[in-house]
């Protein structure tokens, strides 16, 4: 996370960006959101969960830019 924070804070086509997705984050229902968040951006979760019965992987997370909340 700190690197994209880097590059989403430092670089123009980062920060502008509509949104950010990224896939198999292994979030999990206990991962706070605090763990996960850039300047500028809200984040939308798609976690794993029990329920799913998958172990590992899956997850997604999306950062949509503030100038569209």
């Amino acid at each position: 996370m700190d690197e994209i924070a880097g590059l989403t804070r430092h670089e123009r086509e980062h920060r502008e960006s509509s949104i950010l997705v990224f896939t198999e984050t292994w979030l999990t229902e206990l991962t706070p959101d605090t763990n996960a968040t850039l300047d500028g951006f809200h984040l939308l979760r798609a976690d794993r969960t029990r329920e799913s019965g998958k172990r590992k992987g899956g997850v997604l997370a999306v950062f949509v830019n503030d100038r569209f909340m």
